[in-house]
Order: C-alpha cells, then structure tokens, then sequence
C-alpha cells in the first residue's frame, strides 16, 4: 500500500514577513502597505480575501512593525484591486458608520513618518 499525505496547494503567491492580524487589530493606524493579494477565503469558501504586508512605526520606541494583514471587507478589496503598480500604498483602514472598513487618506506628518521607513 503506498500511503501519503498529500501537499496542500499554496493559496498564497508572495512572501510575507511578521504577525498575522485582522483589519480590525490595525484600525486608525498609519501603515505602508508594500505587497498585496487578493486570494479565496479559507474561511468562506466562495469569498475573497485580502492579504497584505503591512509596515508600520511604533512610536514609543521608533520600531519597525511588520504585519501581515487579512480581511475580507467588500470594501478594502474593490478599492485596492488593480492598484499594484501604486505600491507601496500610504494609508489607514478606518471604521465609518456603516460598520464598513475603508482605506482614507494620511495627513502630511503621517505620511512623512512613513516615508522614513
């Protein structure tokens, strides 16, 4: 009997460096997003997942932070799809009313902050 266990197909094409987080554990944050893949969810099967390289300064000690990022907010992805030839993307994911996340623009000493990274 030949027995084996079989090799899980990689859902993920890039390399990522750092902890994985939600969205959500990086909200009202400045980050540099340098990498990004839209994927299928493996917890939704049918649904897509965004799955980033996230940078970010923490400011009480000026270290470098490095996140990788999932979500699956409608949102996040129809507003960074096709975007790739930006990169890397100046933002922050930010919370509204309606309960959706969305990127918005960084003021300019975040930006500048992030630029040193």
């Amino acid at each position: 009997m030949d027995l084996h266990t079989p090799r899980k197909t990689r859902r993920l094409h890039l390399h990522y460096e750092g902890q994985a987080r939600s969205a959500s554990q990086i909200l009202y944050n400045p980050i540099k997003i340098t990498q990004f893949e839209i994927t299928e969810s493996w917890l939704h099967p049918g649904k897509e997942c965004l799955v980033f390289q996230s940078v970010n300064l923490n400011h009480q000690n000026g270290e470098i932070i490095k996140a990788v990022v999932f979500s699956e907010s409608y949102s996040l992805i129809r507003t960074i799809r096709g975007t790739e030839a930006g990169l890397p993307h100046l933002t922050k994911i930010v919370r509204k009313r309606d309960g959706k996340l969305y990127f918005t623009a960084l003021n300019q000493q975040e930006k500048k902050i992030l630029a040193t990274i």
